[in-house]
């Protein structure tokens, strides 16, 4: 489930606390649905929460390499993720 847009816009970013998943939630809000169709924004809400927050969405900004997310599309890749996504 999102935040509120209230709690996201004004929250202050610490890299060292913020996980992924909480990232992602303002990413969506903050940048995306403004610019997105009102039919496209929730697809990229359900294509993060299946195939990138279980794999990955724990992992803090801070800690987060380009290792975890090469590991993530090795294993989306091999699950037979959907064509759109390679």
């Amino acid at each position: 489930m999102l935040v509120s847009n209230k709690v996201l816009l004004n929250t202050r970013l610490d890299q060292n606390k913020v996980t992924l998943s909480e990232w992602l939630d303002r990413w969506l809000i903050n940048y995306k649905k403004k610019g997105l169709r009102p039919t496209v924004y929730p697809s990229y809400e359900r294509e993060i929460r299946p195939h990138v927050k279980p794999y990955i969405g724990n992992i803090t900004l801070r800690a987060l390499q380009t290792d975890d997310l090469q590991s993530l599309f090795n294993t989306l890749l091999d699950s037979g993720v959907p064509e759109h996504f390679k």
